[in-house]
């Protein structure tokens, strides 16, 4: 008969050494994640779903009035001030997830921390995150 083996576990780990290099006081090594309780993973995975959908139903700022026409210096206005309000909405959803991860981590690694990692390795950190709690034998 085969028995559950928890030590087939992974630990949730962790090392942004290499990428704090501009930031030496965040440097820790090795960390490991505090095991999450039930409660705080089902939080986070909510949380990060309507956070998701925030981002998805935005509107689309590119598309012209359709009860007018506009020449191109307008349209180029309007996309470049449209754009500039995307990326401060797009920075503020980045920020609501880094303070998801924070809080799901209990501070292992903390927002300042998140904070100083460059985007794509944030979004790994958090693709590997999802990953472990939605399938733990990962």
């Amino acid at each position: 008969m085969t028995t559950f083996d928890n030590t087939a576990l992974d630990e949730l780990a962790y090392n942004f050494d290499s990428w704090l290099e501009h930031r030496p006081e965040l440097k820790k090594g090795r960390q490991v994640i505090p095991e999450p309780s039930g409660d705080s993973v089902t939080d986070f995975l909510r949380g990060w779903a309507e956070v998701t959908n925030r981002a998805l139903n935005g509107v689309d700022y590119r598309k012209a009035p359709e009860d007018r026409e506009e020449s191109k210096e307008e349209r180029d206005e309007r996309v470049s001030e449209n754009l500039a309000r995307e990326g401060a909405a797009l920075n503020d959803l980045r920020t609501e997830r880094m303070v998801l991860v924070a809080q799901l981590c209990q501070d292992t690694p903390d927002f300042e921390t998140l904070q100083a990692l460059p985007h794509r390795v944030f979004g790994a950190f958090t693709g590997y995150l999802r990953g472990k709690l939605q399938d733990p034998e990962q």
